[in-house]
């Protein structure tokens, strides 16, 4: 079944209305949600971080958020760590390393697996 989604977005242009969909899907039936941003070789170190730390801001803790780089292997470890942190049924950490042993990030406290993740638009 199941355990969570990971889902994989352009570093350049994240949290389009799709990837919003599919947060919605996972946290509707309670199952935690890893992003990868991706291509993150695309741009420098300070654009990417303040990329990485306004998703991060945005979706809060309804998702755990890396930068990955297939290219030059940044993230390939985090998403190792937090892949089988999932499987085995942990919550990852923002290092992307297991957890709390709780099956998903539903289970955080403060968090409302079935309140809205996106924000409101003005």
């Amino acid at each position: 079944s199941l355990r969570a989604l990971f889902l994989i977005m352009d570093v350049r242009h994240p949290l389009k209305d799709l990837d919003w969909q599919m947060i919605e899907f996972a946290r509707s039936r309670g199952r935690g949600v890893h992003v990868l941003l991706t291509k993150a070789d695309k741009l420098g170190r300070g654009a990417a971080g303040k990329q990485l730390a306004g998703v991060k801001r945005e979706l809060g803790k309804t998702a755990t958020v890396q930068l990955f780089s297939s290219l030059d292997k940044t993230g390939v470890d985090e998403a190792r760590k937090a892949l089988k942190a999932w499987l085995r049924s942990e919550k990852p950490t923002a290092d992307g390393s297991g957890g709390d042993r709780s099956p998903d990030a539903a289970d955080a406290p403060g968090t409302d697996s079935r309140a809205s993740t996106k924000p409101a638009t003005p």
